[in-house]
């Protein structure tokens, strides 16, 4: 299979657990956050839940400038 079908298949918005995962874990999403890399798209009672394109951004530009601390 190839990797773009995995990622066409990936739904465009991540609830938290899965952006965590996305990202290597909720620590970084967290610091990306702190940072104001990253926004969550929804945010209501109980539902979090991120823009897979920000996240991929966020990745691209840590790799370029590193990780936020």
């Amino acid at each position: 299979m190839k990797y773009s079908s995995v990622i066409a298949s990936l739904p465009r918005n991540l609830r938290l657990e899965d952006a965590c995962d996305y990202v290597a874990g909720e620590t970084l999403l967290r610091r990306l956050e702190r940072a104001g890399w990253l926004k969550p798209t929804v945010k209501e009672k109980g539902v979090t839940a991120y823009d897979r394109q920000d996240l991929d951004r966020c990745i691209e530009r840590a790799k370029l400038e590193g990780w936020p601390k």
